[in-house]
């Protein structure tokens, strides 16, 4: 694969190397706003797929979203010639971005809930770090290990849908956070 295309833009770009993942967000965040997709989208699906095979919903819901697993449903299109049984749709089966999936999912309401849960998180270890000395966060190797978790989670819900959905790593971020929070107890601020 060439990574640099002169004839493709930059979005073009990214699209190529990210695996169709930024077309599927521009896809999933189209149809939520707008309940239509544009014409760069329209044009990369209509060359193998029939468009009128997408499920497109009757009503715009941007508070609530449209519930679990939303983005399998809007993304699934089995009407591609010759194609694999694991294959669901031009850009995959789903939103692998845990903002993405839980604007679709849940709606702007969501959406803000999930990003105050990182931010607090976030805000929890960072509190941490700042008034911990370097020793005593180094010989705790229970917060230590916590402190990655959390954020290798939550570099991770960039480019999956990780614990946005009940999973393993949900498992991993609440038992993470709650020795961040037992920590965050401890210091008295």
């Amino acid at each position: 694969m060439e990574l640099k295309n002169e004839n493709l833009n930059l979005i073009d770009n990214l699209a190529n190397l990210s695996n169709n993942r930024i077309d599927a967000w521009n896809f999933l965040i189209q149809i939520f706003f707008t309940n239509k997709l544009d014409d760069r989208i329209s044009e990369k699906i209509k060359k193998d797929y029939n468009m009128q095979a997408f499920y497109l919903p009757t009503k715009i819901n941007f508070l609530t979203g449209y519930g679990p697993q939303a983005d399998r449903k809007f993304m699934t299109n089995k009407t591609k010639v010759n194609m694999s049984v694991k294959v669901q749709g031009p850009f995959g089966w789903h939103a692998s971005n845990g903002y993405v999936y839980s604007l679709i999912c849940s709606g702007i309401i969501g959406l803000l809930l999930f990003i105050i849960l990182n931010i607090i998180i976030l805000f929890k270890i960072y509190k941490i770090i700042l008034y911990k000395s370097g020793s005593s966060f180094n010989s705790n190797l229970f917060l230590s290990s916590a402190v990655f978790c959390l954020l290798f989670l939550q570099l991770r819900v960039f480019l999956e849908n990780s614990f946005s959905v009940f999973g393993v790593d949900l498992i991993f971020l609440l038992s993470a956070y709650l020795i961040i929070q037992k920590e965050y107890r401890k210091l008295n601020i």
